[in-house]
């Protein structure tokens, strides 16, 4: 097993950027589900919000 050290802790969440953000809207009881308004729908292209191929799995073997 490889060693972890954990430095921090961090939240990125509906709330807000961090942990007390985060704490303070759950401790509230708001709901934090809006609708999306930061993607425009007429940009999306025929295969979706993806942008590009997904990737391919290799079948060379060594």
């Amino acid at each position: 097993m490889t060693p972890v050290a954990v430095t921090g802790l961090g939240v990125v969440s509906p709330f807000g950027a961090g942990v007390k953000a985060y704490w303070d809207g759950l401790a509230a009881g708001t709901c934090a589900i809006r609708p999306v308004t930061l993607l425009d729908p007429a940009a999306r292209g025929p295969t979706g919000w993806r942008s590009s191929p997904p990737a391919r799995r290799s079948t060379t073997r060594a």
